[in-house]
C-alpha cells in the first residue's frame, strides 16, 4: 500500500489522458471533480492486487454517456440535481443491495475523467483504489474489458442518474445487453449516468485485471510534468481537440493510439484526426506509441508508413506494447518522451 497525495493524483490523471488517447472523458472534467479533494489535501490509499483480501468486495465506478456541452436539457429543468456524483450513488446502491461494505474500487478504463471517477469514489467512501485496470487504455463500450475476456459477469450493477435516482440490475444476459440497458437509462437522464459494476470478491478480481496500471499512468504523468519543468514546451491534447492548423506550432509531435478492431487506429476520433493532420506533417519529427492485444503489431507498421509517406521523420523507434506494459515498456516510454522533449 502507498499513499497518493495531490501531485501523485494529478500525475495519474495526466498519464491516463495520454493512455486514453482521446477516450475516457476530458481531463479538465476529471481535475474539476477532484478539486475539492486537492483543496482539502486528502490522501488516497493505493493497493496492489496482492494486497486485496480474497473475500472482500470490489466494484468499478464510472460515468457513462455523453452530456451536452450546452448544459442541462430544458426537459429536465424541474428535476433536482443531486449533490452526489452519480457513480458514487451507484456504488452506494450496490452496497445496499449486497448488504456488504465495498472494500476497494477499481478504474473501468484509463482516461482523464473516468479514472477520476474511481479516485473520487474511493476518497468519498474512504476506501483504497486498486492499482489495476481492465483495459490498459480507454474503451468505447462496457464489454471491452478483461472482465469480459475472463468471463466475469458485469452484474450485479448499480446505475444512478444525476437526479439521485438509483437502480440495481441484478442480472443481464451478457455485457452487450448491459451496454444497451445502461445507454437507454442515460438517454432518459440527460445523456449521463453513473455506474458501479463487476461487484465481486478479491479472489475473482485478482485474476481478472491488468496489474500496476495506475502506477504506470502515474509514471507517464510524472515524465510529462518533469519535462515541462525542465523548460520543454509540452502540450497535451486529446485527439478531439487537435487540428491540422496546430501542427505548425510544434517541432515534434508524439501520437499515441492503441490498435482497435482488425488492427487499425481507433476509428471514431483518432483516425479522422490523424488523417486530417497527415498532410501537414511534412518535415516534422514524429513519435508513435500504442498497445495491441492481438495480431503482430501490423497497425504500427502501417501507421509508420503513413507518417513517412507524408514526408515526416520518425523521431525514434516506435514504442509498441502487447497487452499490459511491463518494465521494459515503461522504460521505452520514458526514453521516447525524453527524446521528443529534446527535438
Amino acid at each position: 500500500m502507498r499513499e497518493l497525495k495531490k501531485q501523485d493524483m494529478i500525475d495519474i490523471l495526466y498519464g491516463c489522458a495520454v493512455l486514453g488517447t482521446g477516450g475516457g472523458g476530458p481531463l479538465e472534467e476529471g481535475l474539476a471533480m477532484m478539486q475539492k479533494h486537492f483543496d482539502n489535501d486528502e490522501v488516497l490509499q493505493l493497493i496492489s492486487l496482492d494486497e486485496l483480501p480474497d473475500d472482500e468486495y470490489v466494484v468499478t465506478p464510472y460515468g457513462c454517456g455523453a452530456p451536452s456541452a450546452t448544459g442541462l436539457n430544458p426537459k429536465f429543468k424541474d428535476l433536482e440535481v443531486s449533490e452526489v456524483v452519480p457513480s458514487v450513488l451507484a456504488m452506494e446502491a450496490l452496497e445496499e443491495a449486497l448488504g456488504k461494505k465495498i472494500y476497494a474500487v477499481g478504474s473501468t478504463e484509463l482516461g482523464g475523467a473516468n479514472t477520476a471517477e474511481a479516485l473520487h469514489a474511493a476518497l468519498e467512501k474512504g476506501v483504497p483504489l486498486l492499482d489495476a485496470d481492465p483495459a490498459g487504455r480507454s474503451v468505447p463500450e462496457l464489454q471491452h474489458s478483461t472482465y469480459y475476456v475472463k468471463g466475469v459477469p458485469i452484474y450485479p450493477m448499480g446505475v444512478a442518474t444525476r437526479f439521485g435516482e438509483k437502480i440495481v440490475i441484478q442480472n443481464v444476459q451478457n455485457d452487450l445487453r448491459a451496454e444497451d440497458i445502461v445507454r437507454a437509462i442515460a438517454v432518459a437522464s440527460d445523456n449521463m449516468v453513473g455506474v458501479a459494476d463487476h461487484a465481486n470478491v478479491g479472489k475473482v478480481i485478482k485474476e481478472s485485471l491488468i496489474p500496476d496500471m495506475i502506477t504506470y499512468a502515474q509514471e507517464i504523468g510524472q515524465i510529462l510534468r518533469e519535462t515541462k519543468e525542465k523548460g520543454a514546451d509540452v502540450t497535451l491534447y486529446e485527439c478531439a481537440d487537435f487540428r491540422p492548423e496546430l501542427v505548425a506550432d510544434y517541432d515534434a509531435i508524439a501520437f499515441g493510439c492503441p490498435a482497435m478492431g482488425d488492427e487499425v487506429l481507433e476509428e471514431d476520433e483518432f483516425e479522422p484526426m490523424f488523417d486530417g493532420c497527415k498532410d501537414a506533417l511534412k518535415d516534422k519529427k514524429i513519435a508513435l506509441f500504442g498497445s495491441y492485444g492481438w495480431g503482430d503489431g501490423e497497425w504500427m507498421r502501417e501507421w509508420e508508413k503513413r507518417v513517412t509517406d507524408a514526408g515526416a521523420k520518425l523521431a525514434n523507434e516506435s514504442v509498441i506494447v502487447n497487452d499490459s506494459p511491463d518494465e521494459d515498456a515503461v522504460t521505452a516510454c520514458n526514453g521516447l518522451g525524453k527524446i521528443v522533449a529534446t527535438l
